[in-house]
């Protein structure tokens, strides 16, 4: 999932050391930003991690 900080017409000012140029083909749009990746865990009938 992309986290767009600005369209990939403008120049990147935000966050520079971390954000990067990238594609999105879904929404057909070159930003920069960063992509998230997440995992997780099922677990029945207990607690959540904390």
């Amino acid at each position: 999932m992309p986290i767009i900080t600005c369209s990939g017409k403008r120049n990147a000012k935000v966050a520079k050391e971390l954000t990067d140029k990238g594609y999105c083909s879904t929404k057909s749009l070159y930003y920069y930003g960063v992509k998230l990746h997440a995992l997780a865990f099922r677990r029945l009938d207990k607690n959540p991690f904390s």
